[in-house]
């Protein structure tokens, strides 16, 4: 069925050319790449403007076996560890639902372990660090027992996700048409957050950043097409 859905789309489209989905930029099919890691934070442009959502189809066939943390991108040169909080952690249903319903997408408790589960959640990994530039970062990974799981969580997400707290999803994450940035309209502390969501087959990224403004999601977006390339 799956394999018949992306064939009709490509014929539809006029073209034979399977275009990889996600999350967010880039990804082989080998898993034991060597992972880039974030340098200078890239600059916005004028193709950040909010465009509507992305109607290339998806090659979903990849599945990430093994360990998850072999999936995690590490921490960059000069990063340092966060005050009083796990540098690293396994996430499992209930962790991974207190996060996501701390980031404002989903919601806590039995309801939304029991939402996850119905979509194929397996497990997970976060890591998190502060950069020479002394932003705050969190890297996500939630995988699904399925190829196209972490997909279809991804765009979901990116949907749930524009409200109040996030404000207005941008499709402008170089080679994921799919995956989208948002900048928390309002700051705390001096900081603004940024949030990247997409995916690649059977695992979402999830890429949340506490910078001082106006350099808004360049940190999120240039670490979560890092963290796409590890896949």
């Amino acid at each position: 069925m799956v394999t018949g859905t992306v064939a009709l789309l490509c014929v539809g489209a006029g073209t034979t050319t399977l275009f990889v989905v996600n999350h967010l930029t880039e990804p082989q099919h080998s898993t034991a790449r060597p992972v880039a890691l974030p340098t200078a934070d890239p600059t916005e442009t004028p193709a950040d403007a909010p465009t509507g959502p992305a109607t290339k189809p998806s090659e979903n066939n990849v599945v990430h076996n093994g360990d998850v943390k072999r999936f995690m991108m590490g921490a960059p040169a000069g990063a340092r560890k966060w005050p009083n909080v796990k540098t690293v952690e396994a996430l499992t249903v209930t962790t991974a639902t207190a996060d996501l319903a701390g980031l404002g997408m989903g919601v806590p408790g039995d309801l939304g372990e029991e939402d996850l589960l119905e979509i194929g959640f397996t497990d997970g990994y976060v890591r998190r660090w502060i950069d020479k530039h002394d932003t705050y970062v969190t890297v996500r990974i939630y995988r699904f027992d399925h190829a196209g799981g972490g997909v279809e969580f991804a765009n979901n997400k990116v949907g749930g996700a524009e409200s109040d707290v996030w404000g207005s999803a941008r499709r402008n994450i170089k080679d994921d048409p799919n995956a989208a940035s948002f900048v928390q309209p309002r700051t705390k502390n001096g900081r603004q957050e940024a949030l990247v969501v997409g995916g690649f087959s059977d695992i979402a990224i999830l890429v949340t950043t506490r910078q001082r403004p106006p350099a808004a999601a360049t940190v999120a977006k240039s670490v979560f097409g890092d963290e796409h390339k590890k896949l």
